[in-house]
């Protein structure tokens, strides 16, 4: 089984999964995912870290707000490879997607907060297989992010054709603005991805 999208990037973990100690009070001390410290550009008392993503296609089955989680998204992803796949995000800034939704790979599913239990700015991230936590740690460090026409964007499409097809910046401009449009760019990127 295999993440798609990393669900906040940079990846930045700062409290793997498993037993720990903690000095904050209602913190877990047997941890059931992994936390994803927000992008060290943000100033520490930032309140909004950035968009987080769904890691896999999937459904929304709970949008809810808790005291100790805070605000949290749950994915059903469905079965992959005969085992049934969540993804929880937790620790939002305020709700994320409602239940229900339906959501591709690198779809905005919420805002990185500091909501519930926590220290400062950051996402607690949990797999489920069957139900079961697992470390995410292996599967986020191993993705290989399938692009599409939805989930690539403008920058990272003109960045590839530059990259892998050698299209130069002028080029790349006349093909966007002039002639095709920024379609065009990105069916490029994808194809030579």
């Amino acid at each position: 089984m295999q993440l798609q999208h990393l669900p906040y990037t940079p990846l930045r973990i700062t409290s793997g999964f498993g037993p720990r100690k903690t000095n904050i009070a209602g913190a877990s001390t047997d941890h059931m995912g992994v936390d994803i410290g927000t992008d060290k550009s943000k100033p520490y008392t930032a309140t909004d870290g950035g968009p987080v993503t769904a890691a896999l296609p999937g459904t929304v089955v709970s949008s809810y707000y808790n005291n100790l989680r805070g605000w949290v998204v749950l994915l059903d992803h469905g079965t992959i490879e005969g085992q049934n796949i969540k993804t929880l995000y937790q620790h939002l800034k305020q709700a994320g997607s409602a239940v229900g939704t339906k959501v591709k790979a690198g779809d905005r599913i919420g805002t990185m907060g500091n909501t519930g239990v926590g220290a400062q700015l950051h996402l607690h991230f949990e797999l489920r297989v069957n139900n079961t936590c697992v470390d995410p740690e292996p599967y986020l460090k191993n993705i290989k992010e399938v692009k599409t026409m939805e989930n690539i964007t403008l920058d990272e499409a003109k960045r590839i054709v530059k990259e892998k097809a050698g299209l130069d910046d002028n080029t790349i401009q006349y093909l966007l603005f002039y002639k095709y449009g920024e379609t065009l760019v990105k069916k490029i990127a994808v194809a030579v991805q």
